[in-house]
């Protein structure tokens, strides 16, 4: 029995006496029962809910955090240069008057004498003593999403505002805000930007907002027809990057 206190909707059910809320995950419904009663149960039903969203909302209920692409495999081969997104938090080393390299993944020659300043998490010599064989650090990288993965952070968003789950919508703008970072030239981004507008309410900025600081900061996206048509159907979007662009 799993007390889903992360979710207000969930939570404040548990809030009459003598019931219990439960979360079943594998047939993605709650059920209430009652303590020292007959059997009586009421489900609330999740159905028409998609399905890959419930279960990463169960994600998020225990462990705090959710896959993006909806999915649980893992990559089982090293990541590439080309499969990673490098967050440069730091550009100089002054202990070692240099700057960080930042280019993971690494591995340490044979014979490395000199010091490799990384990133200030990692010094060769220092962190690894020469020894490093495909390094990546985890906390400066992350692994390259799909496209995908916006459509889904917005999905997130709107199931975390159905049922109350604020950390979940922290959660979901954080990880569509990073993505943008890299995504925003895609096909997909007109998909979730579609989805964001129509699944929340004007006065909810927090993924509008991080559509319209996306826009503004890549202007070429307004010569694309699918942003063209989404200005045209979303006044608020307009005027959200026009305003942005004014200062």
């Amino acid at each position: 029995m799993i007390v889903c206190t992360r979710a207000g909707f969930f939570a404040g059910a548990m809030r009459f006496g003598g019931q219990v809320r439960t979360l079943t995950s594998l047939k993605a419904k709650v059920k209430r029962s009652y303590n020292q009663q007959e059997a009586q149960q009421d489900v609330v039903d999740l159905s028409k809910d998609e399905p890959k969203v419930i279960a990463s909302l169960v994600q998020y209920l225990y462990s705090g955090e959710y896959n993006g692409e909806f999915t649980d495999v893992k990559p089982v081969k090293p990541l590439t240069a080309s499969e990673l997104v490098v967050t440069h938090t730091e550009i100089t080393n002054r202990t070692h008057q240099r700057n960080y390299t930042y280019a993971f993944p690494h591995t340490c020659p044979a014979s490395c004498q000199a010091t490799k300043v990384l990133c200030p998490h990692h010094i060769c010599n220092v962190n690894c003593k020469g020894n490093c064989r495909a390094f990546i650090c985890d906390k400066c990288c992350s692994p390259r999403g799909s496209p995908a993965q916006l459509l889904n952070h917005s999905k997130m968003y709107a199931i975390a505002d159905k049922y109350d789950v604020t950390g979940l919508k922290q959660l979901a703008s954080k990880n569509f805000e990073f993505a943008c970072t890299y995504l925003w030239n895609e096909d997909a981004f007109p998909v979730a930007i579609d989805h964001i507008f129509s699944a929340t309410v004007p006065g909810d900025i927090g993924m509008r907002s991080i559509v319209i600081q996306t826009i503004s900061k890549n202007m070429a996206l307004v010569q694309k027809p699918a942003i063209q048509a989404l200005i045209t159907t979303y006044g608020d979007l307009a005027i959200g990057v026009l305003l942005k662009r004014m200062g």
